[in-house]
């Protein structure tokens, strides 16, 4: 039996993209095609490891979509909430969790297993009166070192291990289609060495007899850490891009441009992209 290798694998698969693309081509179907982008983010925690170094369980986390605390003071001054889920490992049966992640002067966490989900916890005070259990941690905002109790019962320590934390990295592509068919991706992440992407656009392509010219924008943070001061506050920089690939969707050309920025003036090129012409790429523009 023939054995296949992961270049084997490989050059088959550039095989099947050729024959694919010059079948569409010749049958004038390559005006199907659309570009589309994808940014993918890790945002989670997740967390093994044991109550009372008896009962196994796993807790997922993420940050909600509300900040909780006093609502009259500037949003880099609140609280982050978390939602999520816990299990104990034999019976894999979620049991949702709420709270918060102070991360302000009094620093700490909590999180509640609530007996109304939808009601019982309080924004305003990032706590919960009315819950059925709570993990906390009332020294600093570690997720490894909780502790779990029962409301009124007693308390015991956890022993949890970080398996993935929370990462501000993203991880951003343009994706090129026929009739839906996914042919080719393009890591703009990669290709920048940018870390922290949070916008990608596709602003103009079009298929000419020696290949597909697209350009597009982006943005990232600077200062990623910065999430709740604005623009300015998370570093937001604003960039141009241009990509060539030729008939075999192989790269020929690639470029991008700084045009416009919240911190540092001196860092932007003035350049500019003419909507219907691609092929033009990147045009610098007076000041």
């Amino acid at each position: 039996m023939r054995k296949f290798n992961q270049n084997t694998t490989i050059n088959m698969n550039k095989y099947i993209l050729f024959i694919l693309i010059t079948f569409l081509s010749a049958k004038g179907i390559t005006q199907n095609w659309s570009i589309e982008s994808n940014i993918s983010m890790e945002r989670y925690y997740l967390l093994k490891g044991k109550i009372d170094d008896k009962y196994a369980i796993t807790m997922y986390l993420e940050e909600g979509y509300s900040l909780c605390g006093d609502e009259t003071i500037s949003d880099q001054w609140r609280d982050a909430t978390l939602v999520g889920w816990y299990y104990y490992d034999k019976l894999k049966i979620k049991i949702p969790l709420i709270g918060s992640d102070y991360r302000t002067d009094d620093s700490h966490v909590d999180l509640y297993v609530l007996k109304n989900y939808l009601d019982s916890f309080d924004y305003k005070n990032c706590t919960a009166k009315d819950f059925k259990e709570k993990f906390f941690n009332d020294e600093d905002s570690d997720l490894t070192k909780l502790n779990w109790m029962q409301k009124n019962e007693a308390t015991y320590l956890t022993n949890m291990k970080m398996v993935h934390n929370y990462s501000l990295e993203t991880n951003a592509e343009l994706i090129i289609k026929i009739r839906d068919i996914e042919i080719k991706r393009m890591n703009i992440s990669q290709r920048t060495g940018m870390k922290y992407i949070i916008e990608l656009n596709n602003i103009d392509s079009i298929k000419l007899p020696d290949g597909i010219y697209v350009t597009f924008s982006f943005a990232e943070r600077s200062n990623p850490g910065g999430a709740f001061s604005g623009y300015c506050g998370v570093g937001y920089e604003k960039y141009l891009g241009y990509v060539h690939f030729d008939n075999q969707l192989k790269f020929k050309e690639f470029d991008f441009k700084k045009v416009w920025s919240c911190v540092d003036d001196e860092s932007i090129e003035y350049y500019k992209v003419i909507k219907g012409k691609p092929e033009l790429g990147l045009i610098k523009t007076e000041e």
